[in-house]
């Protein structure tokens, strides 16, 4: 479920007034679009040229809710490749949420879904919430319908999005969806139990990984 914690975003309305920030990890395969999702989200924008993310690259965006709430997402862009597995599943466990992604004209990155269910199932909090998501459904040489896409989500209790890059369909109302739940995630734990303190998340220690990791060379910073 959803943490609160504080980050030095201002919502521009009082520059006193400082954002909940939630942490958003998208992992998948290499090439599913992972890295044209989050800057269609951010930016509004559609790379021209594809490059691999190389290790982890961070991006944050303020999104508005029910109620005119704001909050703030920092979005975690993961490398897909199996030798950087070990260094992006450190970030697993102090996320809010992890978005699965799949490319809908590519079959193996489906099939891979399961294996990345594994490691979260390792690795990240067992209430971390997840959603899958099938992007490029703009192009038309799909190989996986949205039938079988949902069935997949529905043998792991998540939630389905159709999504696309390249046209932004969905990509706005996507995000949207998570930061909602992982509020309203985070509510219902501090009514539950509102003395509990949290053990899973220290922006220090989550800062310090993400120090260790830019001085390795794994770690960009978007914006």
């Amino acid at each position: 479920g959803g943490i609160i914690h504080k980050s030095t975003m201002s919502s521009g309305k009082n520059n006193s007034s400082v954002l909940e920030n939630y942490n958003v990890i998208t992992i998948g395969d290499s090439v599913v679009g992972k890295t044209s999702m989050l800057m269609a989200f951010t930016e509004g924008t559609f790379p021209i040229h594809h490059m691999s993310t190389l290790g982890i690259d961070t991006s944050s965006k303020a999104v508005t809710i029910k109620k005119n709430k704001q909050v703030k997402l920092t979005l975690w862009d993961t490398a897909g490749q199996e030798r950087v597995r070990s260094i992006t599943t450190n970030y697993y466990k102090n996320s809010d949420a992890i978005v699965l992604v799949y490319d809908c004209t590519q079959r193996d990155t489906f099939e891979s879904i399961s294996s990345w269910m594994t490691q979260i199932e390792e690795h990240a909090s067992k209430d971390v919430f997840k959603v899958i998501v099938a992007n490029k459904i703009d192009l038309d040489d799909q190989v996986i319908d949205k039938t079988e896409g949902e069935s997949l989500a529905k043998k792991y209790g998540c939630p389905f999005f159709e999504t696309s890059a390249k046209t932004g369909q969905n990509i706005d109302e996507l995000f949207k969806f998570v930061a909602t739940h992982v509020v309203s995630a985070n509510l219902f734990i501090k009514k539950k139990e509102p003395n509990k303190k949290d053990e899973r998340f220290s922006l220090d220690s989550f800062n310090n990984e993400g120090r260790k990791m830019r001085r390795k060379g794994w770690l960009r910073k978007l914006c």
